[in-house]
């Protein structure tokens, strides 16, 4: 009881299953070529989280912004007691040879 007592209030990993939803959303969100620096704990009954996505480097400023307000309402959907999700946007980078960089 102690335990579980110090791991919600020192903001535990909210459980794979949790985890792997967030992920999920991510992976198959429209115009989101990748993600990383993703992580989520869990503070009482809430959860929060943050990720870094990448999108293509010629989507507007204007373009992007509405890719991280959407994947955020998709997220808080999909998954429950998710109370805070920060989405930062990223342009996916190549490396010369023409491969994806994340």
């Amino acid at each position: 009881m102690g335990h579980d007592a110090i791991n919600v209030l020192m903001g535990a990993s909210p459980g794979a299953d949790v985890m792997t939803k967030i992920k999920d959303v991510c992976e198959n969100f429209p115009r989101v070529k990748g993600f990383h620096k993703f992580r989520a704990r869990r503070v009482g009954s809430r959860i929060f989280a943050d990720v870094h996505v990448l999108v293509d480097p010629k989507l507007s400023v204007k373009d992007s912004h509405e890719v991280a307000t959407k994947l955020e309402r998709r997220l808080k959907t999909k998954v429950s007691n998710l109370t805070s999700v920060v989405v930062h946007v990223e342009p996916v980078r190549r490396c010369k040879s023409g491969k994806k960089r994340q």
